[in-house]
């Protein structure tokens, strides 16, 4: 095994005992001599793989939303720009208020200014490019944090007042306001909501997300 090999399955691992230590005991408990320790490794090589906590768990956070979009383009095959977006964004939220670990994983990581710098970015971009209606770079500045700051506050409102709505009002509420400030008919939002109904949805141990149909 070459050099570039075996620092890159170092990184990896690195990667992945990060990850099962967020899903284990959180992130904002863990730290990075914790990992460090578990992954037999010095302090200055994660260090060197990854700037700071903030980095690796961002990364972490890529890994499982790519693990959860393959998915997501599994059990909702075909589909593309404003559909996939619109679902993609929805079907985090529901595994963020099924998960209690994954939704606290997101809550902790969404402060992070490495996260609202890459989101906040895909967000405007898919607002230009994606939007119907004759919308200023300006307005999509401001539905990208308007879209931010709705999921961790749907998710902390879930968390904290369980008993006062229904999971399903959360993720109904999320759609309307994406499509709203895509400029799509709110028949679109519940198009996708029913859709979004005929699968099951939850986060397994170390943030394995599963997704299945459960009609046809």
């Amino acid at each position: 095994m070459n050099h570039y090999e075996k620092g890159k399955q170092t990184k990896q691992k690195i990667l992945t005992i990060g990850k099962n230590l967020f899903y284990e005991k959180g992130y904002s408990s863990v730290t990075m001599r914790e990992i460090a320790a578990d992954s037999n490794a010095n302090l200055g090589l994660l260090n060197y793989y990854f700037n700071g906590k903030a980095d690796l768990g961002m990364k972490v956070y890529i890994e499982i939303r790519s693990a959860m979009n393959q998915k997501i383009e599994n059990c909702f095959p075909g589909r593309e720009g404003r559909d996939y977006f619109l679902l993609s964004s929805a079907i985090e939220l529901i595994m963020c208020l099924e998960s209690r670990e994954y939704g606290d994983f997101y809550l902790q990581i969404s402060k992070e200014q490495s996260f609202k710098t890459e989101i906040n970015e895909t967000i405007i971009s898919t607002m230009e490019r994606y939007s119907k209606s004759d919308k200023t770079s300006d307005h999509a500045i401001l539905s990208s944090l308007s879209i931010m700051a709705a999921k961790p506050a749907l998710v902390e409102h879930c968390f904290q007042h369980p008993e006062t709505l229904k999971k399903t009002a959360y993720l109904d509420y999320y759609l309307e306001m994406q499509a709203y400030h895509l400029g799509l008919e709110n028949d679109k939002a519940q198009t996708l909501l029913s859709e979004i109904k005929k699968c099951y949805f939850t986060m397994a141990k170390n943030f394995t997300p599963i997704i299945e149909k459960i009609e046809e």
